[in-house]
């Protein structure tokens, strides 16, 4: 089991998602929406939906996540195999396919809203990563002082402040002074030129801002029944990958990118061992098959050669 203590079960439709053009509600504005296209004044049926655990069953998704290429075509596949974030806003109106002429209300997430949300996870895990590996060089180059009393935490420190990149390369900075710094900070902290203490205020102050008031503990009857036991309950799978990223600092896990499908899994004796490198099963024997296929390519082509 990934993590006893997440209780967190999602539903995704068997039909799947797709990228469409619709109209926000009440106005002339088209966008472009990720949706599944089940109207909001029809109850989907329990047979449309597939329901999943993907914490337990993924035990790396928030890296996977943070990973994610933030084009239609992966948005698109990441959503059909764990599903949607969870925004869903209801603000869409798209042509009714029973009823030419009319439209009818559904929900959708914009690709600015993944990409926003893939950006900061990518960058909050980056500077984790280099704080786990006491990585000062790199962190000296993310972390500006401005004097003593202002530091700035920022993903594109060489650029000016008012720079403009182009989608979907998104900015992210934070500005922390030194009063907040100190009231976490270790006694060794130095202001004006600790790169340490910024990133690590940074990463917290991330994760907690998306655990407030998005995850609810609460005390629910375990497999057996026997005796109540602790969960945390994330809103929707957006907030649920951010309290497996905290779960993960918490835990101090280490984790390893699948040699086939690029899935990150969690290296613990409970999961897989430290020198596993695929994902899964599935994931092993297609690597060996591609394997063995590149090796008789290889064969042949010398066999035609030698001829």
């Amino acid at each position: 089991m990934a993590d006893e203590l997440i209780g967190f079960s999602w539903a995704r439709p068997k039909q799947g998602f797709y990228w469409t053009e619709i109209h926000v509600l009440a106005s002339d504005v088209r966008v472009r929406v990720l949706t599944s296209g089940i109207p909001l004044n029809r109850a989907p049926k329990a047979e449309q939906l597939e329901i999943a655990e993907p914490l337990l069953e993924h035990s790396g998704l928030f890296r996977t996540f943070a990973a994610l290429e933030p084009t239609e075509e992966r948005i698109l596949r990441f959503a059909n195999k764990y599903g949607s974030l969870g925004f869903q806003h209801g603000l869409f109106t798209m042509d009714n396919p029973e009823c030419p002429g009319s439209e009818i209300p559904v929900s959708g997430e914009l690709q600015s809203e993944w990409t926003q949300c893939i950006s900061e996870m990518r960058w909050i895990v980056q500077l984790w990563d280099w704080i786990q590996a006491d990585n000062y060089r790199q962190l000296s180059e993310y972390v500006r002082w401005q004097g003593m009393d202002h530091v700035t935490v920022d993903s594109h420190p060489y650029l000016p402040a008012d720079a403009e990149l182009a989608p979907p390369v998104l900015r992210i900075a934070s500005t922390l002074s030194t009063d907040e710094l100190t009231s976490h900070a270790a006694p060794s902290f130095r202001p004006g030129f600790d790169v340490y203490w910024p990133a690590v205020v940074t990463v917290y102050r991330a994760v907690t801002g998306h655990l407030w008031r998005r995850v609810s503990p609460e005390l629910t009857w375990d497999d057996r029944g026997k005796k109540m036991a602790l969960r945390f309950e994330p809103d929707n799978l957006h907030d649920a990958m951010w309290l497996q990223f905290a779960r993960a600092i918490h835990g101090q896990y280490e984790y390893r990118s699948c040699g086939d499908c690029g899935e990150w899994f969690r290296l613990d004796p409970s999961i897989a061992r430290s020198n596993r490198k695929f994902c899964s099963d599935v994931c092993k024997v297609r690597a060996y098959r591609k394997r063995k296929n590149k090796q008789m390519s290889v064969a042949d082509a010398d066999t035609q050669s030698s001829a």
